[in-house]
């Protein structure tokens, strides 16, 4: 799956999630890096481990008016916010959403 979404400080990103547990993502800065996933099956959290650069995070999952916002399992603050999704695996070198409008 390939969704887009806001992050802290003004970024804007575009990453792919492999059901396999790894991730690619790329930011509107170009910054381009690999990682996994993966959600804990007792508390539900959501946690994401870049390869450099990235903040890695545990997140928890809030449905808020259609938005995915993930908050910090520790501090309750926001940390991003999913705004489109699409089923496959969508080009994140070409056309990124950032550019559009």
């Amino acid at each position: 799956m390939t969704v887009w979404g806001d992050y802290l400080r003004g970024f804007k990103y575009i990453t792919f999630f492999d059901r396999d547990g790894t991730m690619e993502g790329r930011n509107n800065a170009g910054s381009h890096h690999l990682g996994r996933w993966s959600i804990d099956p007792e508390d539900g959290s959501f946690t994401v481990r870049w390869d450099s650069g990235w903040d890695n995070t545990t997140t928890y999952a809030y449905d808020v008016a259609g938005e995915i916002r993930f908050h910090d399992t520790t501090t309750g603050e926001w940390r991003t916010t999913l705004t489109r999704f699409d089923n496959g695996r969508s080009d994140l070198l070409s056309g990124p959403y950032w550019a559009e409008g």
